[in-house]
């Protein structure tokens, strides 16, 4: 990034996504550490919760090695490891209300992958056009839509999450490039940062119900991380230049600039998030390499700096636990995870993860949902294979699965080659999104497929 002091060791190891998104993009000639595979941390083991339990797990979007470390927040170890192909460049991260799936912003590869969080596995991909850009990704408060900041074309894709399609692209202003984008606890509105600024503010305003840019709010900088108040009255902008580091505190409908949180020279603040009981915001300082990188802990209550907490190297994103306890930190340069206790303040243990980590989203999941052992199968085809509705061709495509993908089904059925368009025999998948595929397109690898009793 240009007009930062620091050393050409420093700012190689400084990745990764600060260099990639803060200024520079794919255009500049930025070559990402292709995927080393799926890797588990030595030592940890799948979480193995009660019959019925929950499970309350940390998803790690690592850019560099193109995958997502998984951490079980009860033991703070990685449980799984999720590639996402080579050349992804993932940087942002949401899960969907109920915990089923994670929507993750693919930067490099344009696309966003949708984990399957049963089975933490790839269960669709969906293109958002090339040199998009896609950035940052949030879910609405009723799961039925997620919106991705495409910051290289300045338009925001709305996918439906029932079908895993886009049905909107939202124009932002030209130039602006679109950062991370946020949802009003009430779901009404989706509040974008906008990295480039504008001329009439650094927060795009869209109205969720009818898919329409309705404002542009805030100050007139560069912004970056963003976060929203759990009564939906406040918006907390981290942004910087070279001659200011601030979090603007901004009126949620007003769009007035409440107050400046002056976060100090060259602290550079990049993520921003807010602790559900509403008490306390923290923000990641990225830093410039001078002992600066740390989480600044706001007091929402006087607009100030509490405290600050020491992190690893150049830290990203950041996400609060559901109980507001703990946060979970993304270092991009140190290749790991800072977990803060919030009540004292300090950092407790440390989790590494992939190369590059960006993002971060915290989830809890039904463990019973996994679903039961079946016949295992990968995707043979070249392409990826649409999942219906039921096993027609006519149905609705409620999914997609990507080729090589690993898939466990669960039976088959072969009926009149007339009523499927051609094909008469489908595989049931036995894992999320639970729909229909065209046998010519898989290849079992286990046990054979037993038929199915009823649809």
């Amino acid at each position: 990034m240009t007009g930062r002091n620091i050393g050409r060791a420093r700012a190689a190891r400084r990745f990764r996504l600060g260099t990639m998104l803060m200024g520079a993009t794919l255009a500049s000639g930025l070559v990402m550490t292709p995927s080393a595979g799926a890797q588990v941390a030595a030592g940890a083991e799948s979480p193995k919760p009660p019959p019925g339990g929950t499970l309350q797990l940390a998803y790690v979007v690592n850019t560099s090695s193109d995958n997502v470390s998984v951490i079980d927040t009860a033991t703070n170890t990685v449980s799984t490891t999720i590639p996402l192909g080579n050349g992804a460049g993932p940087t942002s991260v949401a899960v969907t209300p109920d915990g089923s799936s994670a929507y993750v912003a693919d930067f490099q590869a344009n696309n966003v992958s949708v984990i399957d969080t049963a089975t933490n596995t790839v269960s669709s991909t969906i293109g958002t056009g090339a040199g998009t850009g896609p950035a940052g990704v949030a879910v609405t408060p009723d799961g039925t839509k997620a919106f991705v900041a495409d910051s290289l074309s300045d338009g925001v894709s709305v996918i439906d999450t029932a079908t895993n399609t886009i049905v909107a692209t939202i124009p932002v202003p030209s130039g602006s490039a679109p950062f991370q984008p946020v949802v009003a606890p009430d779901g009404s509105r989706v509040f974008v940062s906008l990295r480039s600024g504008g001329t009439q503010g650094d927060v795009a305003v869209i109205d969720t119900g009818t898919n329409t840019l309705v404002d542009v709010i805030g100050a007139v900088t560069a912004a970056y991380g963003l976060a929203v108040s759990p009564d939906g009255s406040r918006l907390y902008v981290a942004g910087f230049t070279d001659q200011s580091n601030d979090v603007f505190v901004v009126d949620a409908v007003t769009g007035i600039v409440l107050t400046t949180i002056d976060t100090g020279a060259n602290t550079q603040p990049f993520g921003v998030a807010a602790a559900p009981n509403g008490g306390h915001v923290y923000v990641a300082l990225s830093g410039n390499g001078a002992g600066q990188e740390s989480v600044s802990v706001i007091d929402t209550a006087t607009n100030s700096v509490s405290a600050t907490v020491g992190v690893g190297e150049a830290p990203l994103g950041l996400a609060v636990t559901p109980d507001s306890g703990r946060v979970y930190v993304a270092n991009s340069a140190s290749d790991n995870v800072s977990v803060i206790d919030t009540a004292t303040n300090s950092v407790t243990t440390t989790v590494g993860v992939g190369q590059g980590p960006a993002g971060v989203a915290i989830t809890t999941v039904d463990a019973s949902a996994t679903p039961p052992p079946g016949s295992r199968a990968t995707v043979s085809s070249a392409r990826p294979v649409k999942v219906h509705a039921r096993p027609e061709r006519q149905s609705a495509v409620i999914g997609a699965l990507k080729p090589g993908a690993s898939i466990t089904i669960a039976c088959r059925i072969v009926h009149n080659a007339r009523a499927t368009g051609g094909n008469n025999t489908w595989y049931k998948l036995n894992e999320r999104p639970r729909g229909w595929v065209e046998a010519r397109h898989i290849k079992v690898l286990s046990q054979p497929v037993p038929p199915c009793s009823g649809r």
